[in-house]
């Protein structure tokens, strides 16, 4: 027997006097009214699958509450993930996914027309007919006749109809369960993501291959050598010309260098662009003049023999501040830690040009979180970023200051001792790290320990005398004011920092001094509160 159509219709009444009338029953009476309510019921079905309890059986007999009716293939869809609806008497069953699910609930809640026309289960399908040869021979008086057909768009196609009744059913599943779909939903996101995402590299790494096989590279007049999958590299001279193509590849990578010549750069969308760029480029870059040599930065030892140059040029001049002056009778100490702390989470770079890695966006931990890592409590340290906000060199000083040097030297073994410094050290989460002790007054620094590594070693530490002669040192420069002595000092060049910076600095140290005359703190003083503006300007385009 089959099922009438009866959609627009109230099921709840219509069809069950259909089937009273089809068992033998004429009127409805309160007995009747039961067996109609059980029988609606048992027109349609619908069920939660979440992913714990989904499993793979084969027999209808095995899940409660499954149609007997169900076919092998309708028996996978039963288990399906997700919310699964079935109509008893069209015998069909639909699964819908958590998008799908969260969706249905939304047109019930925001729409009424289910409440008289009932429920439809529908999905986005494209639609698209595929041409059957006619098997045997054709007779010569047939034509054979193409029909173009266009192809069909998108559309939502009814798969399921359930009565009105089963509206609020669904409400309630779906409420209930409401949690389960959205991370349902989400997953399916993600995995369409991925999916696309992985679709669009296919296509594109296709299409750049067949962008390299399209070019007869024997005919060109530069030898292109093909160094990788998405690399190419030609020499002219003594310029390099490089093609590649980065990770995403949605455009390609084209670079000329010479040595001691800026980096030409650019990205072309099409390779064979690229490609001519490039040889453009580097007959260019070969042709130009060459250029002057920049002296590389001076050495320790060209340094130190200029600290002993000026030493002899400034000793009993009227600028000379003897290093006995930055003694102190009474010192105090700090416990003293200095560390350099890798980031917590970074990116990576890679040139394209020269093939080199970098890091890019790294995180640092927060002085309170590091002083959580490594057991210093926040309240009795103070600490110090020498390079800003997140960044990872830190010193770290006891709040409390000590009058006795064996009193510090003993509480700065025992911090570094509960400290969890080492453990951090081996994890790979610090690079080095030194402690010790500071006089507060000079701040001159005695080292008890260290822990490092040969290629992140610690500079060997100065002794006291060394320490006050080169501060001594900084300070005579500073109060002679010159400028190129004190480039000398730094080893720094032009192009490191300019004269109206070094100017700044000198000033600044002069009036933070307590060890030279009062005329020159109070001249430096004034030279600062006058050329505010411009020291503005200057940390503002530095």
């Amino acid at each position: 027997m089959k099922w009438p159509d009866l959609r627009g219709v109230d099921t709840k009444n219509s069809v069950a006097k259909l089937i009273l009338k089809l068992g033998g029953y004429n009127q409805l009476t309160s007995e009747s009214e039961a067996t109609v309510n059980e029988i609606i019921e048992q027109t349609w079905g619908m069920r939660f699958n979440s992913g714990q309890v989904y499993n793979r059986a084969r027999s209808a007999d095995h899940l409660p509450g499954c149609p007997e009716w169900l076919n092998s293939n309708q028996l996978r869809t039963f288990q399906e993930p997700g919310l699964v609806v079935w109509n008893n008497l069209d015998q069909k069953i639909e699964h819908l996914g958590g998008s799908a699910a969260l969706n249905l609930l939304d047109r019930l809640l925001c729409t009424d027309a289910w409440k008289t026309e009932g429920v439809f289960i529908t999905h986005l399908v494209q639609e698209f007919s595929v041409e059957i040869a006619r098997r045997g021979r054709r007779k010569k008086t047939e034509s054979e006749e193409k029909l173009e057909k266009p192809p069909s768009k998108p559309y939502y196609k009814e798969m399921l109809h359930l009565p009105p009744s089963a509206g609020n059913e669904l409400i309630k599943l779906i409420q209930a369960d409401e949690a389960a779909i959205t991370k349902m939903a989400e997953f399916e996101r993600l995995q369409f993501d991925l999916v696309m995402k992985g679709f669009w590299e296919s296509v594109l790494k296709s299409h750049r291959r067949i962008e390299q096989d399209e070019i007869d590279f024997s005919a060109r007049n530069f030898n292109w050598q093909h160094t990788s999958e998405a690399r190419w590299n030609c020499q002219y001279q003594s310029t390099t010309g490089k093609v590649c193509l980065p990770e995403e590849k949605w455009q390609w990578c084209a670079c000329a260098e010479r040595p001691g010549l800026p980096r030409r750069l650019k990205y072309w969308e099409k390779f064979q662009e690229a490609i001519e760029w490039v040889e453009k480029e580097i007959v260019d870059l070969a042709n130009q003049p060459e250029t002057e040599v920049q002296p590389s930065s001076p050495s320790f030892e060209q340094i130190l023999a200029e600290h002993i140059r000026l030493q002899e040029k400034l000793r009993n001049g009227p600028c000379w501040v003897n290093p006995s002056l930055l003694e102190t009778k009474k010192p105090t100490y700090k416990i003293f830690i200095e560390l350099d702390a890798e980031p917590t989470t970074y990116k990576t770079f890679t040139s394209f040009c020269s093939g080199q890695t970098f890091r890019i966006d790294e995180r640092f931990l927060t002085p309170t979180k590091l002083s959580a890592v490594l057991n210093l409590p926040y309240d009795h340290f103070g600490f110090e970023q020498i390079l800003g906000e997140n960044s990872g060199w830190h010193r770290i000083t006891s709040l409390t200051a000590f009058y006795q040097e064996t009193t510090v030297a003993e509480q700065a073994q025992d911090v570094w001792n509960r400290s969890r410094i080492l453990q951090q050290f081996k994890a790979g989460q610090i690079k080095r790290a030194r402690y010790g002790y500071q006089e507060v007054e000079t701040g001159y620094t005695v080292f008890l320990g260290i822990c490092e590594k040969p290629e992140d070693a610690w500079g060997a530490p100065e002794s006291r005398d060394e320490y006050f002669a080169q501060k001594a040192l900084r300070e005579s420069l500073c109060f002679a004011l010159d400028i190129e002595d004190y480039r000398a000092f730094l080893g720094l060049s032009v192009k490191d920092i300019s004269d109206d910076r070094l100017l700044e600095c000198m000033h600044t140290a002069r009036a933070r001094s307590t060890h030279l005359p009062e005329q020159a703190i109070r001249e430096s003083k004034i030279w600062l509160a006058l050329h505010e503006p411009i020291r503005g300007e200057n940390h503002a385009t530095k």
